[in-house]
């Protein structure tokens, strides 16, 4: 039997950059504490209990919208993860006073933009996602 060794291709660069942010607000004491994620930064068991070892919450559950996540935030920093939130989430924290860390990914933010100016020009969009990656309810 030949056995192929494959190198795995990692995180996305959108992932790479806000993990690299959250790593970067657990050491800045100017950053108030205690640091929440609003979502899974990344799937990866071991990364997250790192970051949940050096103080970070992850603040995540099945069936919520991250606007109903965030009510269980009250002070401290909010992360929002690569994957983008709403408009409504953004401002939400804002009116809560929270200190805001916006790791979204500039790929998934152009894609929002594209879809928003389609829309605004009077275009019907419809937007498909595999199944298998739906996990939470739209906000």
């Amino acid at each position: 039997m030949e056995v192929i060794k494959i190198t795995p291709h990692g995180y996305c660069y959108g992932v790479v950059t806000a993990l690299g942010m959250v790593t970067q607000a657990i050491a800045d004491e100017n950053i108030p504490k205690p640091i929440y994620i609003l979502g899974m930064v990344v799937h990866n068991a071991h990364l997250m209990k790192a970051f949940e070892a050096r103080g970070v919450i992850t603040v995540d559950g099945v069936g919520k919208t991250r606007l109903e996540l965030l009510d269980e935030i009250d002070s401290g920093t909010v992360v929002f993860t690569a994957h983008g939130i709403s408009p409504k989430v953004r401002e939400k924290a804002c009116e809560k006073g929270l200190t805001i860390i916006d790791a979204s990914c500039k790929d998934v933010l152009k894609t929002h933009s594209i879809i928003l100016d389609h829309i605004e020009r009077g275009y019907d969009v419809v937007y498909m996602v595999r199944k298998d990656i739906l996990k939470r309810k739209a906000v």
